[in-house]
């Protein structure tokens, strides 16, 4: 059944839900239930993979696991750059590099960061390995021997564990940074031998901070979709 406008219930739910979602940088201290925290990862698991592969593996730190990895990567990300298991740093250029621009600079702007603060822009950017205070992360991995299909997967099951965070009235982020250095979190968590580390997720209760309200916007339709008759 559809109303006036054309649209489905299911539809407009769902067109809420992706609307609210958005990265959570701040978050406050007391951990996800247990009861939420396995309605967010049961939701996901429902996600889309190639050939029903379901490829991802979760490994989930509790809130004393966290509080080391923060304190580690935090010492390591201020050290020097580190080394992903999946792929070399993205090169951004074109259209994805203006875009990636767009988004850091609306953000400083948003927060208080004047334009060519270097100081500034760099201590937001670790705010990453310190998970910007949330309780709890989660690891995501993949086995290698599925290449891209299963980082595509991956995707897909990350994207489907925030949106479950949102019906739970919950906040999260996906991490990529952390990712570069993974022998830190193997040495906390354990993540399957086999498998490269995708990324990271840090989740919890949303704090009430101005930076929770950025928004990013998105390219129009017209700008990634052709359609052929």
């Amino acid at each position: 059944m559809t109303d006036q406008s054309g649209e489905t219930p299911e539809y407009a739910l769902l067109s809420s839900v992706f609307h609210r979602r958005h990265s959570c940088r701040a978050f406050r201290a007391d951990p996800v239930a247990p009861a939420d925290l396995d309605r967010m990862v049961r939701l996901a698991s429902r996600a889309a993979s190639w050939c029903n592969t379901q490829p991802w593996h979760l490994s989930i730190a509790g809130p004393v696991t966290t509080n080391h990895l923060r304190r580690d990567l935090a010492a390591c990300a201020r050290h020097g750059p580190g080394e992903r298991e999946i792929m070399p740093e993205p090169h951004y250029q074109g259209v994805y590099l203006d875009r990636r621009r767009l988004a850091g600079w609306r953000l400083y702007e948003h927060i208080g960061i004047a334009k060519g603060d270097r100081g500034a822009s760099r201590e937001q950017a670790l705010r990453n390995f310190d998970f910007f205070g949330a309780p709890q992360i989660a690891v995501v991995s993949c086995d290698r021997a599925l290449g891209p299909y299963g980082m595509v997967d991956c995707g897909a099951f990350v994207c489907a564990f925030l949106l479950a965070a949102e019906t739970l009235g919950l906040g999260a982020i996906a991490l990529a940074s952390v990712v570069s250095y993974p022998g830190v979190l193997r040495r906390y968590l354990p993540v399957p031998a086999d498998n490269a580390i995708v990324c990271a997720i840090a989740f919890g209760h949303e704090r009430d901070d101005p930076v929770n309200a950025f928004r990013t916007n998105r390219a129009t339709i017209d700008e990634f979709c052709t359609l052929t008759d």
